[in-house]
Order: structure tokens, then sequence, then C-alpha cells
């Protein structure tokens, strides 16, 4: 019980610090760089929630499990510490030092901290860690649900903007929906393992409509999407490996679900429209005006090794308006235009092994009524292609995708071993 609050309160400390001020939002960074300067205060204040966990760590070391146990992590997410040395070598050349160092270095600092809670937790529960890990997950966001309810009180802010300027409609949506389908995941598995008692129902459901309820006030119609396509992906695929006669009967219903969309696809398009005439969908709310501006700045030079981590331009932001802004609205364009071809082989290359390792929980899963962690792997991809979850400091979704990652990992191990 001990060790359990210890690894429970660092993994609430991490996901505070990455969620508001030093994860992947960019709100304060364009309001500094609008200004015209970096405000390294203010793109760097929330690594100090980070502290704890590196220290802890660090003292625990003298322990040689704890120390194999780091070695071991570090294996399993060595290509994401590759594109971290790509990175830093990048600095060399970067268009910004100031901007692409202080980036950088939260980025590492947010990394080495994730990896360090991922070795406590190996060295502490080996094959059961990820149940621990899962249940730290819910909890965590369960705190992060009701820092967004004093935000959201307190701030003169509404509509989309409800949660104050620290947190991104979309990147709070894709926590939450990412929360809501591993609730599904973990209550099917302590439900397997016959330990799924009337406690986990009430605290599990009540989890379930938190996660609604941040996700509808968040508003994010990217994210909105990409919770479907996870959701509805993970049933689709779940039923066709199991190669169950109600697969049939799902592709009826998503036949039925695409004509009615076809059907009520102007209806559909004025209620996710922000403006009346629909024009914000025509362009995605500018997104190809942005994603655009990168491309055509994007020489021989920056394609090959980018502008410098997290910087969309030879001058960090592309300007919309009125409005500097420092994120390009897409994880691979923002992965391309920071680091570059190589750093963009780098990532896919990731996510490419992440999908393998979701496969085959799936294809070893098939007991469950639905694998909806490989929901997860499809909401973050297509999420992915409209908001930056990677490539500028460490987004919560991708915190999370990444301990979801390693506990996949855990798990396929311990199957091999057995």
């Amino acid at each position: 019980m001990g060790w359990s609050r210890i690894l429970g309160a660092q993994m609430v400390l991490l996901f505070i610090a990455i969620t508001f001020t030093a994860g992947g939002v960019t709100q304060v960074d364009n309001l500094d760089l609008s200004q015209g300067g970096i405000n390294v205060w203010s793109i760097s204040k929330g690594v100090i929630y980070l502290f704890p966990i590196v220290l802890l760590f660090t003292l625990s070391l003298i322990r040689p499990i704890f120390f194999h146990s780091f070695l071991y992590v570090l294996k399993i997410f060595w290509i994401l510490i590759a594109f971290l040395v790509l990175a830093g070598i990048e600095l060399i050349w970067a268009s910004s030092y100031d901007y692409s160092s202080v980036k950088l270095a939260i980025f590492g600092v947010s990394l080495l901290s994730l990896f360090s809670l991922c070795a406590q937790y190996f060295a502490v529960y080996q094959k059961t860690a990820n149940l621990v890990i899962y249940r730290h997950l819910l909890f965590s966001l369960t705190v992060i649900s009701l820092v967004l309810l004093y935000l959201a009180l307190t701030q003169s802010a509404g509509g989309r903007n409800l949660f104050g300027k620290y947190v991104h409609p979309n990147e709070a949506a894709s926590l939450f929906g990412s929360g809501f389908l591993l609730t599904l995941y973990y209550k099917a598995k302590l439900q397997e393992i016959g330990v799924l008692a009337m406690k986990h129902y009430f605290s599990l459901y009540i989890f379930l409509l938190i996660s609604i309820i941040v996700f509808i006030f968040c508003f994010s119609r990217g994210a909105m999407m990409a919770f479907f396509v996870g959701y509805f992906g993970a049933l689709f695929l779940s039923y066709l490996f199991k190669q169950s006669s109600k697969f049939v009967f799902l592709l009826l219903g998503l036949s039925v679900i695409t004509v009615l969309g076809y059907l009520l696809a102007d209806l559909i398009a004025s209620l996710l429209a922000r403006e009346k005439d629909g024009s914000d969908l025509q362009n995605l709310t500018g997104r190809t005006f942005i994603w655009q501006m990168i491309f055509q700045q994007l020489n021989m030079k920056a394609l090959l090794v980018g502008h410098g981590y997290a910087a969309i331009s030879p001058t960090i932001t592309v300007q919309l308006g009125h409005v500097a802004l420092a994120g390009a609205h897409n994880s691979y364009l923002q992965v391309l235009a920071g680091t570059g071809l190589s750093g963009l082989m780098l990532f896919i290359g990731f996510l490419l092994a992440a999908f393998n390792k979701f496969k085959r929980n799936l294809l070893q899963s098939l007991n469950y009524k639905v694998d909806f962690l490989i929901g997860i792997f499809l909401l973050m991809i297509v999420n992915g292609a409209s908001e930056g979850f990677f490539g500028i400091n460490l987004s919560a979704p991708f915190g999370f995708f990444l301990f979801i990652y390693f506990t996949l990992v855990l798990n396929l191990k311990s199957k091999v071993r057995d």
C-alpha cells in the first residue's frame, strides 16, 4: 500500500505538469511570441512538478533492482531516446537555439520522469504492474478533472475556453477520451481475473461520467471524431479477429450509420461548425492555411534536418491573421518542420512498433468482448492529423499513450515467459 501511494502521487504530479504548463499546450507560447519574445519561465515553470519524481528515482538507483529496471525501460523506448538525441544534435543549426533548447529540455525532463516512473512500477510490481498503472492513470485523470472544474469555475472565459488558457480543448478531450476507453478495458480485465467488486463498479462508472462531461465541455471536433474512430475501430477489429457472427451485424450497423451520415451531412456540418456559414469547416478552422504556410517554408535543408525542435518556421511561428501560432496543429507536420525527415522517420518507426504491440495484445486477448486498448492507438493516430500531440514537449495524451504502450510490453513479456 505504501508503494502504491508513492507511485500514484508521482503519476498525479507528472500529469499535472504535462497537462497544464510543461506539456504540448501552445497557448502560452503564442501569447509570449506574439508580444515579441520568448518567456522561458512561462514555457518551463511546470517542470518543477517533475523534480520529486526524478529525485526519488535517483535516490532509488542505489538498489540494483531499480537500476536494472531503468535500463529495461530505456531499452523499450530506445526509438524515443534516439529521437531526443537527434533533436539535440540538430540544435546546432536551429533557427532559434533559445526556444528549441528550452523546449527540448522540457521534453527530455518529461520523458526522463515518465521512464523513471515506469521503472519504479516494474521494479515494485513486476507482472501485475499493468493493472496498477491502469488504476493510477484513471486516478490521475480524476484529479485532473477536479483541476479543470476549478478552472471552469474561476476563469471568466466561456465556450471552448472554459478551462482557461493553459489547457487546449483538444488535449483535454483526447486525454479523457483515452481514459474512457481505458476504463472499458480495465473493467473487462478485472472481470476476467475475477476481482471486479461493487466498489470497482462505482468508481469506474463515476470516472466514465466525469470523462463524458469533460469531453463534451471541450467540444473539440477533431478529438470527437478521433474518439469515435477509436471506439468503433476497437469494436470492428475485435469482432473481425474473433470471426464472430456479430461482425455481420456490426457491418450492417456501420452501413446504416454511413447512410444516415450522408443523408444528414448538412445538419451534422451545421452542428459542428462554429461559423454560421460553415466556412470554418471548409478550411478546418484555419488548419489548411497553417499547413500551407509551413510547407512553403520547408526548403531542402529544413526538409532534411528541420528548423529546430518545436519550431515550425525559421521565425518559430506562422502568422494566421493577427495571431502568431507556434503549433502546426498536426503532429506529423510538427515533427517534420522541427526535426526534418530523419526525425519523422524515427517518430513513425515508434508508432509502427507500438502498432505491433497493440495488434499482438488484441490477438492474445480475444476472450475479451472488445479490446479497447487498440482504440486508444487509433484515437492517437487519427487525432495526430489535426493536433500536435508530439514534437512540441510531451503532451498529456501522448504521455498517457506511452504508459499504455509500456503495459502492453510487460503484458506480452509475461505471456511469453509463462
